[in-house]
């Protein structure tokens, strides 16, 4: 969890600007992993809004072409992430689908409508800067200046980690994990 997952989790909360709320997950504890991490997690994932998703990862699974998959379902779209191809990089692509909540009643209509993220970011942003480090960079150095909070702090990214506490209770116990009986326990020691 602590090497993939918790980097898509802090991903899938800034794009939909959402926290998760809740988790359901099952895991094995295979070699070669130590001192307790998790081989291989399914995690099903709740958002305060709503949305429902899966985030699947493993480390000893035989041929598998990256070690994680993730699925989010929304009420008025889709965003999917597989590999293209096998041996197509570190990770597939974002895709995202929308048709304002309507949905796929045929069969075929499930594999339509898809769009690459990046695409779509590009049209929306036809003049990005020139890195996303550039740019944090840049964001740091303007908020020590003008001594403003910055975008990124540890309260802002307390869901991030007390989802990852959860989903290892999850596993430990195979019961179903409240997310903020997580934060108000850590808020106590901050």
């Amino acid at each position: 969890m602590i090497f993939v997952a918790i980097h898509f989790l802090d991903l899938l909360r800034y794009w939909f600007e959402d926290d998760f709320v809740e988790v359901t997950a099952l895991g094995r504890t295979d070699p070669p992993m130590k001192n307790g991490a998790e081989s291989t997690c399914v995690a099903l994932l709740k958002t305060r809004r709503g949305m429902l998703g899966t985030l699947n990862w493993s480390y000893t699974v035989a041929r598998t072409p990256y070690s994680q998959r993730s699925l989010l379902l929304g009420t008025r779209g889709t965003l999917a992430q597989h590999m293209e191809k096998i041996g197509g990089g570190y990770a597939g692509e974002y895709y995202i689908s929308t048709n304002g909540g309507q949905p796929s009643p045929q069969w075929g209509m499930m594999y339509s409508g898809f769009e690459r993220v990046a695409e779509r970011v590009a049209r929306e942003f036809p003049d990005p800067p020139p890195s996303s480090f550039t740019t944090q960079i840049l964001a740091c150095a303007e908020c020590v200046r003008s001594r403003k909070a910055g975008e990124n702090s540890l309260h802002r990214n307390l869901n991030t980690i007390a989802t990852i506490d959860a989903i290892g209770r999850a596993i430990e116990t195979g019961t179903t994990q409240e997310i903020q009986k997580e934060i108000q326990s850590r808020l106590t020691f901050f």
